[in-house]
């Protein structure tokens, strides 16, 4: 038997032109949890549904173990969130501002993690996300979990103690805060427990399973280094050494002065013997679409030939896409056809919460 999700309105078409000769392969476990996520996500929304669901035991829904396709499979994975609904993000370029408010393209980045990575644990590391928010997760069968961070604890912990005191603690204080705060964190973080870092702009396009550790990316061809995904063993010798810098480093006056500026700096001033701490991949990586592109390569174009091409080239070649918040933030739903269309489509979970227009 096959399993497929379909529109109403392309149900008729898909019937009319399935090969009931030789049908498709069955789908593998992953299409199997995304189909079965997408319609419990429907379901709960229906009150006596959802309590006759935990009344019959039936919620959470069973994990599947993924373990004999993918035995290193288990990743720890990371995501940082600082803002609030009332915190205004300065977008670039002169785009204005926008809500610091948890919303669906934040959910996009978590729900590409558990796609590829059913058996994942997943940290949100937040001081102001409620663990309630992720409730259709656990009922689900995955693991997501929001965190706590104390900020001064861990740099008591790391040889960048000495900014305990240096550090203002709002937003208020210093415009470029909530970039110097997360920059701090995922550094600290990777440090102590290993994993997997990234951005809440950040999609998962594959199972990473097979990336090599201790791994960053270049994201413009000047070689500036982005910070937006990470990949690092707990301790890693060159995360030590960007962590012994961020004290040097540290104004509270620049943009990226903890991210990008640092993790280009700290690479540039290894000594030989210190280059196999670190592999550095190619912007097609992590960072396939240049950040002056993104808009409208991946919110706009809707060309299809052009997006059929670039979908080929990111199953090719790419690991992650980074949408640039900072960039895109203003398009709050997708446009149908668009290459963001399905991205966002192909590495959902929930996939009837996407906005699309």
């Amino acid at each position: 038997h096959t399993l497929h999700w379909q529109n109403e309105t392309h149900a008729e078409q898909w019937f009319a032109g399935f090969n009931w000769e030789d049908p498709p392969a069955n789908p593998n476990p992953r299409n199997f949890l995304q189909i079965r996520a997408s319609l419990w996500s429907i379901i709960r929304e229906h009150e006596t549904l959802r309590r006759t669901s935990r009344m019959l035991g039936l919620i959470p829904l069973p994990s599947t173990d993924l373990s004999h396709r993918s035995p290193a499979g288990n990743l720890l994975f990371h995501l940082i969130f600082v803002s609030t609904a009332d915190t205004r993000i300065t977008l670039f370029k002169r785009g204005g501002e926008v809500s610091g408010a948890w919303y669906w393209r934040h959910t996009a980045a978590v729900e590409s993690v558990l796609r590829h990575h059913p058996t994942a644990t997943v940290l949100i590391h937040s001081n102001t996300l409620e663990r309630e928010q992720f409730a259709m997760y656990h009922e689900a069968g995955y693991r997501v979990e929001v965190r706590p961070f104390n900020i001064t604890e861990l740099l008591l912990e790391s040889s960048a103690r000495g900014l305990v005191g240096r550090i203002p603690e709002t937003l208020e204080e210093n415009q470029y805060w909530y970039s110097h705060q997360t920059d701090m964190l995922r550094f600290l973080l990777l440090f102590k427990y290993g994993g997997v870092y990234l951005d809440t702009d950040v999609l998962v396009l594959r199972d990473l399973t097979n990336l090599t550790d201790n791994v960053i990316g270049y994201e413009e061809r000047t070689k500036r280094i982005g910070s937006a995904f990470l990949k690092f063993e707990k301790g890693s010798k060159f995360l030590e050494l960007v962590i012994g810098k961020l004290h040097e480093s540290y104004t509270g006056e620049k943009w990226g002065e903890l991210g990008p500026v640092l993790l280009k700096e700290a690479y540039e001033n290894l000594k030989e013997s210190q280059k196999k701490t670190v592999t550095v991949l190619q912007t097609t990586a992590f960072f396939p679409i240049h950040p002056k592109n993104v808009s409208n390569w991946c919110f706009s174009e809707t060309d299809k030939n052009t997006v059929t091409t670039r979908i080929e080239d990111l199953k090719t070649n790419s690991w992650v896409i980074h949408l640039n918040s900072k960039i895109t933030a203003k398009y709050s739903d997708v446009k149908q056809g668009t290459l963001c269309h399905h991205l966002f489509t192909e590495n959902c979970l929930f996939c009837n919460e996407i906005k699309v227009s």
